[in-house]
């Protein structure tokens, strides 16, 4: 295991100004599962952008799409975030974020299990959990990373042993990758029946084909965006939930509203119910949150979104939560709040450039006076 190393503050003043990584879209349609291939290898290759289902963890962790890790063997990656330092060693799938990867394997019996995958740091985030059918196997959990700061595949556990799964049955089965350690970089999948001294190397194989489902899924519930605004004067605001990754059976989910910077009963009427979907359907729903046209003159403020409780098998897919941003229509009101977009950081806008450029200058300006007194 390593140890951090910490950059200096100028480098630091740089590094947080760099663009956000890119989006990603997954590839795995739904209603598709990989396909195992046949003898001798019996080979599963997936893409970790390629998955089928995405689970956030209660602690609000989830597996984000990022490119801003050169050498992946996809169209990019997917890490563990936000990289906070948490770990769950016990209990992960309950409280780890989750990729579902749904295969048909036409051969049962115990397959070895090799990730590609990128420890940024080290020794907080170089280990990773691989399950079935959405349980925790002792035999794949705890997989270690030995490098840092380059792609390398691993098999090996904390355990001390390699990693496999027993697979019961031919058939439709799911993978599962649970975050052990936050930030993580995971890039690839591989299952295989193999001889022994027979592993991946560099990029890995190439991804396996996609057939048709036969088994159809409920599918995933999730809102339609992270973000949504109404003015003060529309009297509502509509927000949507969306059902994808399958639509069979009937399925919902629970909605509700609590206070951001508004409050119920004077900005807002607090809203909560059942959305629901039925067999076949997955035609975006909405509900709607009544708002309150006040005549004081006030900041925008906020009201909170959550989605729990899915039914019918479905599961909660991503975003679960959101943000109603209510926009004040009282002249004279005082001076909108700034956005607090996480993303944005020290690099958000014009003030906040030029704070960084100030950090940056003071750094340097230290530095060549440093060298000055110092001759």
């Amino acid at each position: 295991m390593k140890t951090a190393t910490l950059l200096p503050v100028w480098l630091l003043a740089f590094t947080w100004c760099l663009p956000p990584a890119a989006s990603l879209t997954p590839r795995q349609a739904a209603g598709m599962v990989f396909q195992q291939g046949g003898a001798p290898d019996y080979l599963v290759s997936a893409e970790a952008e390629n998955y089928s289902a995405r689970s956030p963890a209660p602690s609000g962790h989830a597996w984000v799409a990022d490119t801003s890790y050169p050498g992946y063997s996809g169209s990019g990656v997917m890490r563990a975030m936000p990289d906070s330092g948490a770990s769950n060693n016990a209990g992960y799938s309950a409280d780890s974020p989750r990729l579902d990867f749904r295969v048909n394997f036409v051969t049962a019996g115990v397959h070895r299990v090799y990730v590609r995958g990128y420890a940024p740091v080290g020794d907080t985030d170089d280990t990773v959990h691989v399950g079935l059918d959405g349980a925790e196997v002792s035999t794949s959990d705890r997989i270690a990373w030995s490098s840092v700061g380059v792609y390398e595949w691993r098999r090996a556990t904390l355990d001390n042993a390699n990693a496999t799964i027993n697979i019961p049955t031919t058939g439709i089965h799911t993978i599962n990758v649970w975050m052990r350690e936050d930030g993580f970089v995971f890039d690839k999948l591989v299952l295989t029946i193999d001889p022994p001294s027979a592993g991946p190397s560099g990029a890995g194989p190439g991804e396996s084909g996609q057939v048709p489902d036969p088994t159809p899924q409920p599918g995933m519930l999730q809102f339609g965006a992270a973000a949504y605004s109404a003015g003060e004067g529309a009297g509502t605001a509509t927000v949507t939930v969306t059902r994808t990754g399958g639509s069979a059976g009937s399925v919902g989910v629970s909605y509700s509203t609590s206070n951001g910077t508004a409050a119920a009963g004077s900005d807002y009427a607090t809203a909560s119910g059942t959305v629901t979907f039925g067999d076949g359907d997955a035609a975006p729903k909405t509900f709607t949150v009544t708002l309150t046209d006040d005549t004081a003159a006030e900041s925008n403020e906020t009201i909170n979104l959550t989605l729990s409780g899915p039914s019918g098998g479905a599961t909660l897919g991503s975003p679960s939560t959101g943000v109603l941003t209510v926009t004040d229509n009282d002249s004279g009101g005082a001076t909108p709040a700034p956005d607090d977009d996480s993303d944005e950081g020290l690099c958000g806008g014009t003030v906040a450039v030029g704070a960084g450029l100030g950090w940056l200058l003071a750094a340097l300006a230290a530095m060549l006076l440093l060298g000055v007194v110092t001759k």
